[in-house]
């Protein structure tokens, strides 16, 4: 859904009953029109298309530029659909003064549910099993040695945002104890959640180190060659937030040499740019057994697109009323 939704909102709507006049970017199904148009009706006034009315007030979607934000006096914000804006984005929204920047977080559960099966799979060692079984070999039933038990251990999820503390919880319900880090600690965190500045004196007591964090200057190379070393032996690495969140080539190093259990990664260092074969990476984590990969879909599921419709819907009603600070991203950190 990289081209369905578009811009601002009013600065004059402070009450419900005042439609905002919003702008949908980029191409637009016709069913995805009627669906938000129909979830929006009372307090929203849609358009569609390359190019927005001068009275748009909200932009949702692809293509924003601080061009946009010079040619629409009324805009008021920007939202794209989905968790993490580009920081090409960031910098464009950043030089509109007085428009705000924000996201959706519709495809969270979805992408919990992928962190954790991808945890489930590399402590079970779910691939090489079925690869192994589709042989015909039972190799794998009753070896002790190839699946650790999460039960008792110990989770640290890096990122305690939407996706962050749906981990914790789910770790939780499968009795791992868990520590989280966030950019910084807020009022009404549990006890367990730290500032990421003490990120160090956790990762030695991390068997799992679970990564949900978007991709910013504060968080590329956060986990590098010196934070590998510090965790366990045999530890396991999941990856739902950003490839770059980790040093590519630590990372591949401890797999290969079996110093870490085990990786599941969703998210990587390259994406496709031509015909297959397009490698996830410059090194060949495609060839190792302990790593579990997926092509970055984790938060795609079916019927995902109605959850995003009626979390923007959810998000359009919040500026209706006049609360601007939903979901909005920190156009100093870009996030």
């Amino acid at each position: 859904m990289g081209t369905i939704l578009g811009p601002s909102y009013p600065r004059r709507c402070a009450k419900l009953g005042s439609v905002m006049r919003v702008h949908g970017a980029g191409q637009w199904a016709p069913e995805a029109q009627e669906t938000v148009g129909r979830l929006t009706r009372r307090f929203a006034s849609w358009t569609f298309g390359e190019e927005p009315p001068t009275d748009t007030e909200v932009w949702v979607g692809p293509g924003f530029s601080a061009e946009h934000g010079r040619r629409l006096p009324r805009l008021r914000a920007v939202v794209v659909p989905w968790a993490g804006p580009s920081r090409e984005l960031v910098e464009q929204v950043r030089s509109v003064p007085g428009v705000s920047l924000h996201n959706l977080h519709h495809n969270a559960d979805a992408t919990t549910e992928m962190a954790v099966a991808l945890l489930l799979a590399v402590a079970k060692s779910v691939a090489p099993r079925d690869r192994a079984m589709r042989q015909g070999d039972w190799g794998g039933r009753g070896r002790a040695s190839s699946a650790l038990l999460l039960r008792g251990s110990t989770a640290l999820v890096l990122g305690y945002g939407a996706i962050g503390r749906r981990i914790a919880r789910v770790c939780r319900a499968l009795g791992m104890r868990v520590l989280a880090v966030r950019r910084e600690a807020r009022a009404g965190d549990p006890a367990w959640v730290h500032p990421v500045a003490r990120l160090k004196e956790f990762l030695p007591e991390a068997d799992a180190l679970l990564c949900s964090l978007p991709l910013t200057e504060e968080t590329r190379g956060l986990i590098g060659s010196r934070e590998i070393e510090l965790l366990p032996e045999r530890a396991i690495v999941v990856n739902v937030g950003r490839g770059p969140v980790f040093d590519e080539d630590a990372l591949y190093e401890a797999l290969s040499t079996g110093r870490l259990w085990g990786a599941g990664l969703d998210v990587w260092w390259q994406y496709p740019s031509g015909e297959p074969p397009n490698w996830p990476s410059r090194r060949p984590f495609h060839e190792l057994e302990n790593v579990v990969l997926t092509p970055h879909c984790g938060g795609w599921a079916e019927g995902i697109d109605e959850v995003r419709f009626r979390e923007l819907a959810r998000l359009l009603r919040r500026f209706a009323v006049g609360d601007w600070t939903a979901n909005a991203v920190d156009l100093a950190r870009g996030y």
